[in-house]
């Protein structure tokens, strides 16, 4: 049967959605008002702009710089939306007493990010679910509640609970956000994708899993794959019993993928969508492994997927098409699991999130190669990474004795301070200039 899965497998890709997500929150001017001629000023004209010069109203909405950058959050949009910084997800405090915990990078260092209060709602544990960052200043996520149970050494049961919408403003950090609709019942949210400006889908999965030394397990699962389309969900547009979505990555609203597995089979299945309706096919041909576990895109049908066999062996591949051939790790990085991979344009970075490493992957150009951190030795256990659109990565992650935070340029990879108190940190994303138009973060602390 299906045991949960300990490493990361959920998740990647996103858009301006969030703009319309964030109407239906109340906190943000949505996509449906479009400017039609690129003004700064919330209305359909070209001159009558909020810092009374039309200079800046070049008609080009995919500028992202000197006019409406395409990102309504601030009443200018031509002001600069700052240099590039960090925010991180992860906890404070020691086991049992972690605390679900945000942060945002200062020119004076970090500055902590108030998390509303989340209701357990009956569970006895809770952890962020995915998240997603649109233009580098606002976006969406989630925290699940679960119950846990023991009943003994080798004894243990879990099952999902609830979860509660959270809402990211660069200015005002996180809030709640319980007017979003309900997904599913008794559901936690483990996937989040974005196409376009009037387009968000969520999967909400229901499970309860319970295991007994290595021989009694069971696992049953409803999976609910919602779309938001201008307004809240109505019924799912897949319902999926004893099945789930282990990956979702939909780059464009008339494409996307889905990796659905049927836990009772142990089998999963490629599911394509073309705008209207979802298909089942099976994987790729030329797979010599047996699970995708994570797929992201840099344009509809350009990627890369990560495949792997019984959770211990994993294999990167590029998607072109229906074409995925299998990328051989580079010199030195033979025994670094390509787990979890973010990429813009030429770049990308691949990092095991499983063992402890300290190495990763890095293509630059149409060149991969090996790259080695020097903070932390071989004790370091990468947990996530980010890119930026001037081929930088961010990779964090820690070992027993510290947290850390990587900074990997072409020439360089430089240790920089992490929150002091951090006990964990599971995730970052860049915001400000530099960040891509959509940046994501999987499920990942838990206190």
């Amino acid at each position: 049967m299906k045991k949960r899965n300990a490493v990361l497998r959920r998740c990647p890709f996103v858009v301006c959605a969030f703009l319309l997500i964030m109407t239906l929150l109340g906190f943000l001017p949505g996509c449906a008002a479009r400017h039609e001629s690129g003004d700064d000023d919330h209305a359909a004209n070209a001159t009558d702009d909020d810092d009374a010069t039309a200079a800046d109203d070049d008609n080009d909405d995919a500028s992202p710089t000197g006019d409406d950058d395409n990102n309504d959050i601030s009443p200018d949009d031509d002001a600069s939306p700052g240099p590039l910084r960090l925010l991180l997800m992860g906890t404070t405090g020691q086991f049992p007493n972690q605390v679900l915990a945000s942060w945002a990078q200062t020119d004076a260092g970090w500055r902590d990010l108030p998390l509303p209060t989340v209701p357990l709602d009956g569970g006895n544990r809770q952890a962020f679910g995915p998240i997603a960052i649109r233009d580098g200043s606002a976006g969406l996520g989630a925290v699940n509640n679960f119950l846990g149970t023991g009943g003994g050494p080798g004894i243990y049961g879990d099952t999902s609970v609830d979860y509660h919408w959270l809402s990211f403003d660069i200015d005002a950090g996180w809030q709640l956000a319980p007017q979003m609709a309900v997904i599913g019942t008794s559901a936690v949210i483990s996937q989040l994708q974005a196409p376009a400006d009037d387009i968000v889908w969520a999967d909400g999965e229901s499970f309860d899993w319970y295991e007994a030394g290595d021989d009694v397990s069971s696992f049953d699962s409803q999976d609910d794959l919602y779309i938001y389309n201008d307004g809240p969900p109505g019924a799912p547009l897949l319902s999926l019993g004893d099945q789930i979505v282990d990956v979702l990555a939909m780059p464009a609203s008339d494409w996307g993928l889905a990796a659905i597995e049927n836990v009772t089979e142990r089998r999963q299945a490629l599911w394509s969508w073309n705008g209207t309706a979802w298909t089942s096919g099976p994987l790729p041909t030329g797979l010599t492994c047996n699970f995708i576990s994570w797929m992201t895109f840099v344009a509809p049908g350009s990627g890369y997927g990560v495949c792997s066999t019984d959770e211990t062996e994993y294999q990167l591949y590029r998607i072109d098409g229906d074409q995925w051939t299998q990328i051989p790790p580079p010199a030195g990085c033979e025994n670094v699991r390509p787990i979890y991979v973010a990429a813009y344009g030429d770049y990308a970075v691949a990092i095991d999130t499983a063992a402890p490493s300290s190495q990763f992957w890095e293509r630059r150009g149409e060149t991969w190669s090996c790259r080695t951190v020097t903070a932390g030795g071989a004790t370091v256990s990468f947990t996530s990474v980010a890119v930026t659109t001037d081929q930088r990565a961010f990779v964090v992650g820690g070992d027993a004795a510290a947290q850390y935070v990587f900074e990997i340029t072409a020439t360089d990879i430089l240790s920089r301070d992490p929150p002091p108190d951090a006990s964990s940190i599971t995730a970052v994303l860049p915001l400000g200039a530099g960040a891509p138009p959509v940046s994501y973060a999987c499920e990942g602390s838990e206190a």
